[in-house]
């Protein structure tokens, strides 16, 4: 089902599931663009919506003004 990945058990809100660790060659949002970022595939998720971990986030400056959070690489 999945190429090169690693299969892991993960605790959530939910139980504990099964992940497929992995490599995502390019993560872009807007302007932003990182390579060979570290990602979890999970089989469960409801429909196509992603979250952005810490593998990506953690790459950037993050500054958060009232509501707005502002991001920058």
């Amino acid at each position: 089902m999945f190429n090169r990945v690693q299969q892991k058990c993960n605790s959530t809100a939910n139980g504990i599931i099964t992940t497929y660790a992995t490599r995502v060659a390019t993560v872009s949002l807007g302007n932003i663009e990182l390579h060979n970022i570290r990602a979890s595939i999970n089989p469960y998720a409801p429909d196509d919506d992603v979250l952005l971990g810490m593998s990506f986030l953690k790459e950037l400056e993050m500054v958060q003004r009232g509501d707005v959070l502002i991001l920058r690489q």
